[in-house]
């Protein structure tokens, strides 16, 4: 079973993803115009903004990350910089159709991400600050994110829906691959070992054990699975009652061990298993929600509203590589880093740690 980082990965997927905008429009202190790898209609973007972003990244692959060599820094920072200009170009586009979120906005937002990762005010605030950065840096990030979103969804909501000839046409060309697999839904209360900064967290094998037996004991007392699960699990599936979904008998086998698999197909419904530690030591306790004992081929009916999704889905996906690339060739452009670089590729540009 693949291991959730919890918290901790929630919260770098959120810092990364605004950080990586904040790269943007800044110079700081003592930086000058040799620093700055590109501009975006006049807006600098400073190498040593890229170097913050990879350094965040190799922290993230924690202590048995590579050092990089002058080759491959010289291809993280361009591949680096190629996202935030086309972030950098967004932006502006979204400034132009005046599409700013207020600091309300910015402030929900940041409160409903928060309350996603599973952390608590105290936690977030320790990982902001090894993140380096304020709470207010952090919102001003934010805000440059939600108008990228709020530019996207302004352009998508001009799709038309697919009509019914279309849907139908694509259900009779994929009729073959419209199967209900037999299968179990299930959830999962999962106690990790590991340190993940989760209220009531068990630190080491002897105390996840004993914590597991324990939530098995109360389940098995009358208390509620779902419950239980969102106060206890160290897992961020706790904040939706435990609940993983459908797996279908072949996804089954091929996430959990044999016997596991083997003996969810056995529960009946509403029942649950006793803990089980998974070998990256972790222990799950299993409720099944429902089975399919047998596959069977889907109505058009019963896969109307999917097929409509994906069909969607699928137009979005080419509007909006249409809108970064409109709005990436539209902005005026200087590539410093690698003008740089094809100046002299004997020393990459000459690239210097920031």
């Amino acid at each position: 079973m693949g291991k959730n980082a919890y918290s901790l990965a929630a919260l770098a997927a959120i810092l990364f993803s605004v950080m990586s905008l904040a790269a943007c429009g800044e110079t700081g202190p003592g930086k000058g115009a040799d620093d700055t790898a590109a501009t975006v209609n006049g807006v600098a973007i400073p190498v040593s903004k890229i170097d913050q972003i990879i350094d965040r990244q190799l922290k993230e692959s924690g202590p048995s990350a590579p050092q990089l060599t002058p080759v491959a820094l010289a291809a993280a920072r361009l591949k680096v910089l190629e996202q935030l200009i086309q972030e950098e170009a967004m932006f502006q586009r979204a400034q132009k159709d005046k599409l700013i979120p207020t600091d309300d906005e910015v402030k929900q937002a940041l409160q409903t991400q928060i309350q996603q990762s599973g952390m608590s005010q105290d936690d977030f605030q320790k990982r902001l600050k090894d993140f380096g950065q304020t709470e207010d840096e952090l919102k001003s990030d934010l805000k440059r994110q939600l108008a990228i979103t709020k530019l996207q969804e302004k352009i998508t909501a001009l799709i038309p829906a697919p009509t019914d000839a279309e849907m139908r046409k694509y259900f009779d060309e994929n009729k073959s691959q419209l199967i209900a697999p037999r299968g179990v839904e299930l959830s999962d209360i999962i106690v990790d070992p590991a340190n993940n900064g989760a209220t009531d967290d068990a630190i080491g094998n002897e105390a996840a054990a004993r914590k597991a037996q324990e939530i098995a004991s109360a389940i098995g007392g009358g208390a509620d699975f779902s419950t239980v699960a969102r106060a206890r699990s160290e897992d961020v599936s706790g904040l939706q009652g435990g609940s993983i979904g459908f797996f279908s008998e072949q996804r089954l086998q091929q996430t959990f061990p044999q016997d596991v698999a083997r003996n969810l197909f056995q529960l009946s419904v509403g029942q649950m298993t006793q803990p089980i530690q998974s070998q990256d030591g972790r222990w799950h306790i299993f409720k099944l929600n429902g089975k399919r004992e047998q596959s069977k081929e889907l109505t058009y009916e019963e896969v109307s509203a999917e097929i409509a999704k994906m069909i969607t889905d699928q137009r979005k996906q080419v509007v909006l590589s249409a809108l970064l690339i409109e709005a990436v060739a539209t902005a005026n452009i200087r590539n410093s880093l690698a003008e740089q670089i094809v100046a002299h590729p004997d020393t990459f540009g000459a690239l210097r740690p920031s």
